[in-house]
């Protein structure tokens, strides 16, 4: 019985630390990914509505490529802000993903 009383315990401190391991990455996820879209609204936003980035659905190569010109067209990244960037489109933007998935701001 009191074996039985220790595994309850730990199971539950365990739980307990797991679950809050697992809200932090969620926080810091949607901590990122506001973020990149603060990146989209403040860079691409300039000469583009949001909306022209968020309905492409595009592999990671040509969200590659689509950055990579618009950085040759002046678009002002960093090397980390691109890669940020391609992978957060990448992600959120490839070909199967929903229509409905796209930022509440547009210019």
């Amino acid at each position: 019985m009191r074996r039985l009383l220790i595994e309850m315990v730990v199971v539950s401190v365990l739980s307990g630390l797991f679950g809050a391991i697992a809200s932090r990455a969620a926080a810091q996820d949607v901590s990122r990914d506001q973020e990149v879209m603060q990146l989209i609204a403040n860079r691409c936003g300039i000469c583009h509505s949001t909306d022209l980035v968020t309905q492409q659905r595009l592999d990671r190569s040509r969200w590659t490529a689509t950055v990579d010109k618009m950085i040759r067209w002046g678009a002002l990244l960093s090397p980390e802000e691109r890669t940020a960037l391609m992978n957060y489109l990448a992600t959120q933007y490839h070909p199967q993903a929903p229509v409905d998935v796209k930022p509440s701001n547009t210019k």
